[in-house]
């Protein structure tokens, strides 16, 4: 890695759903790996769905991590599409969720289908921990990433319109 990610974790903060859920994206340092987190809900149990969607987070953003130094020069932005999870649960989550990716697939490799084709295919594997430290699911997910230009990648993170809570939830 030479250039610092981006602070803003790609757009990816900004996603209404994530923002509804109150996911914190988080780096130790600009070059670090990032951590996704969702807060504990006060007298909730954990759901499933939960544990899904850091993981499926988590994956986004590793899989943009390991091609970012390859785009960081380039006016083009990588957009993902998640086609496929498997999930292994193993004890119920106590408290606030979070993730840890690593990319599986080679990273040139993929880069290099990614600039031939401007899209390409990869895996990510996930591991959500609770509050306690304890694993509480183990993850993979299939990604299909595109490449587009900054304006194209706006219009399909639907960022031209504002973003609140309520509305992603309309």
């Amino acid at each position: 890695m030479t250039r610092p990610y981006p602070d803003d974790f790609y757009g990816v903060v900004d996603v209404p759903f994530h923002r509804f859920l109150d996911v914190i994206f988080e780096r130790s340092g600009p070059f670090e790996p990032a951590t996704i987190r969702l807060p504990a809900a006060a007298g909730l149990a954990r759901l499933p769905a939960e544990v899904f969607a850091v993981a499926e987070i988590g994956a986004a953003i590793e899989a943009t991590d390991a091609i970012w130094d390859h785009v960081a020069d380039t006016e083009l932005r990588p957009m993902l599409l998640t086609t496929g999870v498997s999930i292994r649960h193993y004890v119920e989550p106590t408290g606030e969720l979070r993730a840890a990716s690593r990319f599986i697939d080679d990273t040139a490799q993929t880069f290099q289908r990614l600039i031939a084709k401007r899209k390409a295919r990869c895996t990510v594997a996930v591991d959500v921990r609770d509050e306690t430290d304890q694993l509480v699911a183990d993850a993979r997910a299939e990604l299909y990433l595109r490449l587009m230009s900054p304006e194209r990648w706006a219009a399909m993170l639907g960022s031209e319109r504002p973003v609140d809570a309520e509305s992603a939830v309309r």
